[in-house]
């Protein structure tokens, strides 16, 4: 390997040495990585089991790399300058030039981007031969439109097209009501579930989803099941059309589906605006003590477990749970499920250009079997940390779509989501239905659920109106229905009085930045290499301290809500956002502390509630991980939890079976509950 880097030259000449080869493995996609750090260059290969993307799946992932840049030194323009230079001369790997081609959206906001093997000539007739995108004349929303070739999906193969008819969308003069929402037929659906055999399962079972979320040709958004579209498969609308579509490839994406017992889960920003719209401080500290003691009763307690292997379709191993009690696989895999939740408490997600151990863009996805986990790289919708999680049983995530009756109105939703093994229609009362991340209590509906019998075909999907004042997935921080998904819950005590409620805000689009003439390669490169991910993260940090001093309510946070909409969507507009100096904090956010996290929280109790929270969130992890160590020093031989036996043959008495048999929500079916009774 040589570096030269020079003020005018850049030049990376990559060799695999023999501890780096690529490896045998049946996955979807292999595909080399590069990650550029300071003073060295890292070349291996990243492997996905399932998804792939469409330039990859045609042309073959041999003929591409990723590259992920995380570099520091010097200013940041001499960094960013750096890495243009990187990408203008191109990398050689095994005498192999490799020339910038683009990134995926998520791939943008942690430096990671996609190289061809061939000159940027080649590059240039790549891009001609899929897409019209000369005749798209800003940067930002031209690198957007090509980054959908490289954003994760599960190809469908063997499907052949599907016949295709363009509808209208329902629209205002200022909103689109169906911005990214289609139809698909049924039978079109079924075709997809059973060729996407490994998406479209639900307890070892195949299973149709009601949403489809897609990628074909240049079309994006998702494609809702409706029984009266029979005459074709697919009704696509103008607005999920985002460019001229030029090439022959048929490839049918599917990027994710829609699922039930997609639990919801309160992070920091809803808490603190639940608690700006009147809910209580005593009722949140009481949500998360008894999501901490169920977490902690995963490995322990017979009914807890049972419900959380039934909620992660952990089917096999619920048997093995009635069959043997907890021990041996059982125990281990409840102890995984259980770290997983510990670590999520407390999780922070890697920034761009950070340094440390990144997540490879190719990594196999290890929670939503249909997260873009694929040929991304770290990093979702945004940068910033998330400290405070709590899963609310009666709630879930859902992909929001438009309401193909016609017949909600405005303040009104239909929601079916799977409950006790069926599909079960609220429709007495209110839910809270957020978009994450929300910045603003006027992000934050309640909505009445009402009864549709024509849309009781959609399960584990929240049906908006389609018209009114405002699409309610806008008045949620800007959401629309291309993919969105939406936090709904229908847990009475954390449903805000509607009296309570404040208007939804504003967040204007910022105008568009039309280059001249054409977008040039050199427009590309600079986009990517000067792209600021860390403006998001610095917003947030200064919306939570003027959230700490002020209150949610206040207009620095109502301000600075507004900008943190415009950070997300310059990766579409290409808005340098600029903050006013004064919300800028009277002191630096997240400042090193002193003393034990025990003296913090003590010195926290007159604190707001949420940095109470918080602290006991880290307290708590900080417990789970002490025991953890404790365990495997321990040393214990049982395979089961501390303090249990373990028992051969049944491991549950009579009363013990009566209680799982008589729990409510765990989504068990007659059939499977026979399974069970059979196994005990």
């Amino acid at each position: 390997m040589t570096i030269q880097n020079s003020e005018h030259n850049v030049e990376l000449d990559l060799r695999f040495r023999g501890a780096v080869s690529k490896p045998e493995t049946d996955a979807v996609a292999v595909v080399k990585r590069i990650d550029v750090f300071d003073v060295s260059v890292r070349l291996t290969y990243s492997v996905n089991k399932l998804q792939t993307n469409r330039l990859f799946h045609y042309y073959g992932a041999d003929h591409f790399a990723v590259i992920h840049f995380q570099v520091g030194f010097g200013s940041r323009k001499a960094a960013c300058e750096y890495v243009a230079q990187v990408l203008r001369n191109g990398i050689k790997i095994d005498n192999q030039k490799y020339s910038y081609l683009g990134h995926s959206a998520s791939q943008l906001k942690s430096a990671t981007c996609v190289l061809f093997c061939g000159t940027p000539e080649a590059v240039t007739d790549l891009i001609e031969e899929w897409g019209a995108f000369s005749r798209i004349s800003e940067v930002a929303k031209r690198a957007k439109r090509f980054g959908l070739l490289l954003s994760g999906i599960y190809p469908i193969l063997k499907i052949g097209a599907p016949s295709v008819q363009m509808i209208d969308d329902i629209q205002t003069s200022e909103y689109v009501f169906t911005d990214g929402c289609g139809f698909v037929s049924p039978a079109w659906a079924k075709k997809i579930a059973r060729r996407a055999n490994a998406v479209c399962r639900f307890r070892g079972q195949p299973y149709v989803p009601s949403v489809l979320q897609i990628r074909y040709k240049g079309f994006k958004g998702i494609l809702v099941v409706h029984p009266d579209v029979v005459e074709c498969d697919v009704q696509v609308r103008p607005s999920m059309k985002k460019f001229e579509d030029m090439s022959s490839n048929p490839t049918f994406g599917l990027a994710a589906v829609s699922r039930p017992y997609q639990f919801g889960y309160l992070n920091k920003q809803l808490i603190m605006l639940l608690i700006g719209l009147g809910i209580s401080e005593e009722v949140l500290l009481a949500k998360q003590r008894i999501y901490f003691e169920t977490v902690d009763a995963m490995t322990s307690d017979f009914e807890i477990a049972f419900k959380y292997l039934m909620a992660h379709n952990e089917l096999d191993i619920a048997e093995k749970l009635w069959e043997d009690g907890i021990n041996g696989v059982v125990h281990t895999r409840l102890l995984k499920l259980q770290a997983a939740e510990i670590r999520s408490s407390a999780k922070c997600v890697p920034k761009r250009g950070s340094s440390g151990q990144v997540q490879s863009p190719l990594s196999t996805p290890s929670s939503s079997p249909c997260a873009e986990a694929a040929l991304s790289s770290p990093g979702s919708h945004s940068d910033v940390k998330e400290k405070l999680r709590i899963r609310i049983e009666d709630s879930r995530l859902a992909f929001g779509v438009a309401d193909p009756s016609g017949l909600l109105e405005y303040g009104q939703c239909f929601y079916q989501p799977t409950i006790d093994g069926e599909p079960r229609a609220l429709t007495d009362g209110f839910v809270l239905v957020a978009r994450n991340p929300a910045y603003h209590p006027g992000d934050l509906r309640v909505l009445q659920v009402v009864d549709v019998p024509s849309c009781r075909h959609l399960r584990d999907v929240i049906v908006f109106r389609t018209k009114g004042p405002r699409p309610h997935a806008d008045e949620m921080a800007g959401g629309d229905l291309d993919g969105d998904k939406f936090f709904c819950c229908w847990d009475s005590d954390l449903v805000p009085c509607r009296d309570n409620l404040v208007p939804p805000l504003e967040y204007p689009a910022a105008p568009p930045r039309v280059t001249p003439d054409h977008v040039t390669r050199e427009d590309l490169i600079r986009y990517f290499a000067y792209y600021d991910a860390a403006l998001v993260g610095k917003l947030d940090a200064y919306w939570n301290t003027w959230a700490d001093l002020k209150g949610v309510n206040c207009r620095e946070c109502t301000a600075v809500a507004q900008l943190f909409a415009r950070g997300v969507d310059a990766c579409t507009s290409g808005e340098r956002v600029a903050v006013p100096s004064w919300l800028v904090p009277p002191t630096p956010p997240h400042q090193p502390t002193t003393g034990t996290l025990e003296e913090e929280a003590s010195s926290s109790a007159e604190q707001r509630a949420w940095n109470k929270m918080d602290l006991a969130a880290q307290l708590w992890r900080r417990s789970n991980n002490l025991q953890v160590l404790s365990d495997s020093l321990g040393g214990r031989s049982s395979g089961g939890p501390p303090g249990q036996a373990s028992r051969a043959g049944g491991a549950m008495d009579i009363e013990e079976v009566q209680r799982l048999l008589e729990l409510q929500d765990v989504g068990v079916s007659d059939y499977e509950l026979l399974r069970f009774i059979i196994k005990w």
